[in-house]
């Protein structure tokens, strides 16, 4: 089907290339400029989503893109100042208008009856044209079609549906999150400070001294007040949803309206006295982040609209800036505080180069972005030492989602639940003397290094820090229980846990979610459909288990498959399963 649509309209613009060549020279001319422009950007656009999602332009796509203009501009002058780039555009460009060369002039073979003929064939083809694209629009079958008639389909739909509002991709962050009650301030036992440093895509193929030194030389000199956690998963591997999930302690199966019902991070640390700062290398303004997260804001924010530095890769600042404005207002805000700090140097396409290091030649691109964004974190680490804060911090290692590299080729991150990309890094630094102080508390989180652990954990986790007896769930105060559990407590060997790239204000045309519990995962994709790992004894999720090589595979299947069903996303996505 998408073969003929494409068949169908190259036919049309030939056959209106003729009548063009009949009439006019100088509109022959136009038109192969025009055409050229258009096939040409056609094709960088789809080559930019294959590159970065592994399909082509698709309405959903579509609506992702002209809901931020400027991560659009970002994102082309990320790619555009490639010198590939610029080769491969400037050789789309000449291929399509040499293509268009011609031998002959059809002034000399169309007669009146001729182009009145012509003229019927054109209309008739794109008529036929039209209902193929309608045809393939009903089916939604993306996975077969081409890059032009996928991307005609996006058009058409974007055309009709744009007065829709079909996707609440934005809807979570259009209304502030509700204020912590007055009524919940207590006093705070102890002045410890919080660092929570998340990176953008930092993928578990990174952890190696050679990319990450800095980060490395820093477990080393604190090894023994360093937990590394080996099961850490994120929430979803999509940023929209993995970042709201972790400053709330909820999955990101839960609504908007859940979203909306809980405190930030820093709402729940404010009631307990702490000073607030948050520093990213990101644009908030990318997913409408700035009206969800900054309506309600930290004591002291910078962002990159607001950093007073260029964007240099993808939505992103340098990381060594961001680094320096962190060090900077940390040096300035009243302990305690609690410090958040958001990269973005791993972020596809991966920044390759920066002013402050080069990166050795013999790593890959993915590698590069890591090694610059650690040298960037060795100013922080630094810093920290230089100023005393190590004996009375707890630092929090993270990422939103992992990464793969090279990247997978069969899925995109954004629609798969593979482990490169859902099993993220995450450890904790603890000060010595908290350690002294509780040593039953810290055997806990000693021994919940191999068990199940989620980025949803990490609220729960800091208010049992600093306010052991604080209930985060009483329900005078809020309707919505937390997802995350703290790290203080013994975590149960079999804990479940749910990872969605979906929810009622994000989807995709491709969808996947995950449900982990021991060694076991239930993994669903639009690709793949629904399929039962033992990712102990599967690591890299190469063999799915059946009834003929498990002798548990119905028991752990329903179990799994009845949390799926009680679920309200993954309960949808399982009708598609045949």
């Amino acid at each position: 089907m998408s073969f003929l649509t494409t068949l169908v309209f190259i036919c049309a613009l030939e056959t209106l290339y003729s009548l063009l060549s009949s009439i006019s020279k100088n509109a022959t001319e136009l038109f192969k400029v025009f055409l050229t422009l258009f096939i040409g950007l056609i094709l960088f656009v789809n080559m930019v989503v294959v590159q970065n999602f592994h399909e082509y332009l698709t309405y959903e796509m579509l609506f992702y893109l002209k809901s931020d203009i400027s991560s659009i501009i970002d994102l082309t002058k990320t790619y555009l100042l490639r010198p590939m780039s610029i080769f491969g555009l400037l050789g789309i460009l000449i291929g399509n208008y040499l293509a268009f060369r011609e031998t002959k002039p059809y002034s000399n073979k169309l007669n009146g009856r001729s182009k009145v003929l012509t003229f019927i064939i054109f209309f008739s083809l794109i008529g036929m044209g039209w209902s193929l694209i309608n045809r393939l629009t009903w089916k939604e079958d993306y996975s077969s079609t081409d890059y032009l008639s996928s991307t005609l389909v996006a058009l058409k739909r974007g055309l009709s549906q744009i007065n829709k509002n079909s996707f609440l991709y934005s809807s979570i962050r259009t209304n502030p999150p509700i204020e912590y009650k007055e009524k919940r301030q207590r006093e705070i036992k102890d002045n410890y400070n919080i660092i929570l440093i998340y990176h953008e895509s930092w993928g578990k193929s990174t952890l190696s001294p050679h990319i990450m030194p800095h980060y490395f030389d820093f477990i080393k000199r604190n090894q023994e007040n360093v937990i590394q956690f080996r099961k850490a998963y994120t929430a979803s591997t999509a940023t929209d949803l993995s970042v709201p999930s972790l400053l709330t302690g909820l999955y990101s199966t839960r609504s908007s309206k859940d979203f909306h019902q809980v405190p930030l991070l820093w709402q729940w640390t404010k009631a307990l006295g702490l000073n607030s700062l948050l520093v990213s290398s990101q644009r908030f303004k990318w997913a409408k982040f700035d009206q969800f997260f900054l309506s309600s804001p930290p004591d002291q924010f910078i962002t990159a609209e607001n950093s007073n530095s260029p964007v240099i890769h993808d939505i992103g600042i340098d990381d060594h800036i961001s680094t320096q404005l962190f060090n900077k207002n940390m040096a300035l805000i009243k302990s305690p505080f609690l410090g958040i700090f958001n990269s973005n140097g791993m972020h596809a396409p991966f920044q390759q180069e920066s002013e402050f290091v080069t990166a050795p030649s013999n790593l890959t691109p993915y590698e590069k972005s890591a090694y610059i964004v650690d040298h960037a974190m060795g100013q922080l680490y630094s810093f920290l030492r230089r100023n005393h804060l190590l004996e009375n911090t707890f630092i929090f290692f993270t990422s939103d989602h992992g990464e793969k590299d090279p990247v997978a080729n069969e899925l995109a991150r954004i629609n798969s639940p593979h482990e490169d990309f859902i099993n993220i890094p995450f450890s904790l630094y603890i000060p010595k003397n908290w350690e002294q102080q509780h040593p039953g508390l810290f055997k806990n989180l000693k021994e919940n290094r191999t068990k199940n652990i989620s980025n949803v954990d990490i609220l729960p986790t800091i208010i049992d820090i600093l306010h052991p007896d604080l209930d985060l769930n009483l329900k005078d105060d809020r309707t919505v229980i937390l997802d995350g559990i703290s790290l203080l407590n013994k975590i149960d060997h079999q804990r479940m846990i749910k990872v969605s790239t979906i929810n009622d204000f994000r989807d995709w045309n491709k969808k996947a979610f995950s449900i982990i519990k021991g060694n076991y995962r239930l993994n669903f994709s639009s690709t793949k459909g629904l399929r039962l790992f033992n990712v102990e004894d599967d690591p890299l999720l190469l063999n799915p288990l059946k009834k003929t090589n498990d002798p548990n595979y119905d028991k752990i299947f329903q179990s799994l498959y009845q949390i799926a069903q009680k679920d309200p996303i993954f309960s949808q996505l399982l009708k598609q399963v045949k």
